[in-house]
């Protein structure tokens, strides 16, 4: 069977599927007239003679001469989007005015959350550190480094592996009901930004978790590029940092050197990936061991 693309050539498809539509669309219509015109003859015992003609001329005519209906159709065809045009928006609109937002005014002051948008602190996988009485200690590395010591490779370099990575991703979003969107710039150079998280953590310590949160907001939220450096330097301001601090932080040695050490120190400890936790000296990788975190948390 011959076959062609429509996107390439839409009018030739429109050509195509005209005749055959416009026979279909006429003959709904015949059925609907002589339909309308047998209550009149089973109570008052006599057809509607025109709604009858009007049923035989339209079986027969897109058999016959299908092209006559061409004008007809396409004038019933504007007529609907009109029609679309100006019910649309005001169903819509009294849907919205009339159920959404009386039902958002009256459930706000309740505290209700059908989209359950709130934070749920007694979640399972929230503070799995604090219900075991442990403390968590962030540790930034490069991971681009780490893949390249251990000749790992990110599942974005393996097409399928990736597809499957972000749909995976939207399953645990869904779960922990966080908000995640893949980034369009991902993957990006990430030196300088983990150089800046490296930066707050050892220079403001009581920044880093906000800094982090900022971070993560932005390239999974916001989708914003942080491998461009006046995109960082703005989201920075947002933020409530002094851009030039934290890049200064960035660029001084110590910074750097701290953060060659953890990465080092990562790949002696058998880091392969991120995101990767350790209790004591066991090493479980990736979100979907955290279960494994909270079993190991709870036997000490």
């Amino acid at each position: 069977m011959a076959s062609y693309d429509a996107a390439s050539n839409p009018r030739k498809f429109v050509r195509d599927t005209e005749s055959g539509f416009e026979s279909n669309f006429r003959l709904g219509d015949a059925r609907a007239l002589a339909f309308l015109s047998l209550p009149n003859g089973w109570h008052h015992e006599r057809l509607w003679p025109s709604a009858l003609a009007a049923a035989e001329l339209l079986l027969v005519v897109p058999w016959s001469s299908p092209a006559l209906l061409q004008p007809l159709n396409r004038f019933w065809t504007k007529f609907g989007l009109l029609l679309h045009r100006i019910a649309n928006p005001i169903v819509m609109g009294l849907r919205f005015y009339g159920t959404i937002l009386p039902t958002g005014l009256v459930m706000r002051p309740r505290g209700g959350d059908l989209l359950r948008l709130k934070r749920e602190p007694d979640a399972e996988s929230y503070w799995i550190c604090a219900h075991a009485g442990a403390s968590l200690e962030y540790r930034p590395m490069l991971l681009g480094a780490v893949l390249q010591a251990t000749g790992n490779a990110s599942p974005g370099a393996i097409p399928a592996k990736g597809r499957y990575t972000a749909v995976d991703l939207g399953r645990f979003a869904r779960r922990y009901n966080v908000p995640l969107i893949i980034n369009p710039n991902f993957p990006i150079n990430t030196l300088n930004l983990m150089r800046c998280i490296t930066g707050v953590q050892l220079r403001s310590p009581d920044s880093f978790l906000g800094f982090v949160k900022l971070v993560f907001d932005a390239l999974w939220v916001r989708e914003l590029n942080l491998g461009d450096d006046d995109v960082l330097a703005r989201l920075l301001r947002q933020g409530g940092f002094d851009p030039a601090q934290v890049l200064g932080w960035a660029s001084s040695d110590a910074v750097k050197t701290a953060l060659r050490g953890t990465t080092d120190e990562a790949v002696r400890r058998g880091v392969f990936g991120a995101p990767s936790v350790f209790v004591d000296e066991v090493l479980y990788f990736g979100q979907d061991r955290l279960d494994f975190v909270r079993e190991a948390l709870h036997d000490q």
